[in-house]
């Protein structure tokens, strides 16, 4: 907690100390906007996230197996370490790509899988590549919301007004006895 207050008084005061026009663009990107992005970013991060979600696809026969337990995932002969090695740098790369282009968007990542492992269950040969459709097909919703109005809101604003109660009512599901 301590490191946290520490680094966001240093992102206040790198804030503080920029130029008007540096403020407004990081603030975009802390936000999170899609604003001023266009067909540059996409090429750019596109062969990054095609590559993750060809390699996170084929991975996710490993990843059914992991979800077994350990002990029964060693036992298929699936290497632990080389596996969660494997699954979490697919996964920096795809969420860094994201970022790079678009800035820090919340919920997204958490409540689409959610939504749809509720949807097709938990066989992640369809998790995978439906959560990655699904969450760009929220995004476009988002922000055709976020443009909306009379002022053009932050995309990354949206999907937190959006993604906030839903991710609460999915804690609430799961901490609920009856997963009602």
């Amino acid at each position: 907690m301590g490191l946290r207050l520490a680094l966001g008084a240093v992102q206040t005061t790198l804030l503080l100390l920029s130029d008007d026009g540096r403020i407004q663009a990081a603030l975009n990107w802390l936000i999170g906007s899609l604003n001023g992005r266009g067909w540059t970013e996409v090429v750019n991060a596109g062969p990054y996230i095609g590559g993750a979600l060809i390699a996170g696809c084929l991975l996710s026969r490993n990843i059914n197996i992991l979800n077994l337990g350990d002990e029964l995932a060693v036992g298929l002969g699936v290497s632990l370490t080389r596996s969660r090695l494997l699954i979490g740098g697919i996964a920096t790369l795809l969420a860094a790509s994201a970022v790079s282009m678009a800035g820090l968007i919340g919920f997204v990542g958490l409540v689409v899988p959610h939504g749809v492992r509720l949807l097709v269950g938990t066989d992640y040969c369809w998790v995978v590549p439906l959560s990655a459709l699904g969450g760009a097909w929220v995004l476009i919703l988002a922000d055709l919301l976020a443009r909306l109005g009379s002022v053009e809101l932050p995309v990354g604003a949206v999907t937190a007004l959006l993604g906030s109660p839903l991710f609460i009512w999915l804690l609430y599901r799961r901490m609920s006895p009856l997963g009602v």
